[in-house]
């Protein structure tokens, strides 16, 4: 079955340009996407890695 939301992340991904991903309770996030799964997004941000449940995002 074909997933719009993780192609979209592998594309992202590919480009290493920085994005913002905002959280349900309205937090910006903006980093480098580093990997992702079915359940989280692995960010680089202020050169840190951050982990994020996609559940969480919006």
């Amino acid at each position: 079955m074909y997933n719009l939301q993780e192609d979209m992340y592998e594309q992202l991904k590919e480009k290493k340009g920085e994005v913002t991903v905002f959280l349900k309770n309205g937090v910006p996030v903006r980093g480098k996407i580093l990997a992702t799964d079915k359940f989280t997004v692995l960010m680089m941000v202020h050169g840190k890695q951050q982990l994020i449940f996609e559940l969480l995002t919006t």
